[in-house]
């Protein structure tokens, strides 16, 4: 995730194509050579290509574990728990949550996909649209995620995560 989120971050930011492409035109007029902005964006997009690389490739690796957290899910269960209790309200909001996170994961490797192996023409826009907005909900679900493990540190005797870092 962080990988993919990485590659929109700098493909957007600083490798962005108008504004490498203005750098390159700056830099090749020093030496006397004027070319068009078009011409120099056409150079950017070649020089973010190969980091764009890491991109597909990590998009490869989330497809590969969602399919293996779905069928995981599908042999244990959502939350690995004994079948014959009941689920709690808080287990309920959590299934819906990461149910809903596993789902907008589901869309954004099947859009990538459908671009890298059909072909960005063939595409409606409004896919397109929906892919590059798609990671956005990675940032609150990193947070919620984020605060839930340090509640339950707080609060929770099984302390998971002092048990991750510090062994036992």
């Amino acid at each position: 995730m962080m990988t993919i989120l990485l590659t929109i971050g700098l493909r957007n930011g600083w490798m962005n194509k108008t504004h490498m492409g203005e750098l390159i035109q700056s830099g090749v007029a020093e030496y006397g050579v004027t070319i068009t902005l078009k011409e120099t964006e056409e150079i950017a997009k070649s020089i973010r290509s190969v980091m764009f690389n890491w991109h597909i490739w990590a998009g490869y690796a989330m497809g590969t574990l969602l399919l293996l957290r779905g069928f995981y899910y599908l042999k244990k269960g959502v939350f690995y728990r004994d079948p014959q209790s009941t689920p709690t309200t808080h287990e309920h909001l959590l299934g819906i949550i990461y149910g809903t996170f596993y789902l907008l994961c589901t869309f954004s490797v099947v859009s990538g996909l459908l671009f890298y192996l059909g072909g960005k023409e063939n595409i409606p826009a409004i896919v397109k649209d929906l892919h590059k907005l798609s990671l956005w909900y990675v940032i609150p679900f990193l947070c919620a995620h984020l605060v839930g493990m340090v509640l339950s540190e707080v609060r929770d005797k099984s302390k998971i995560v002092s048990k991750m870092f510090g062994g036992e």
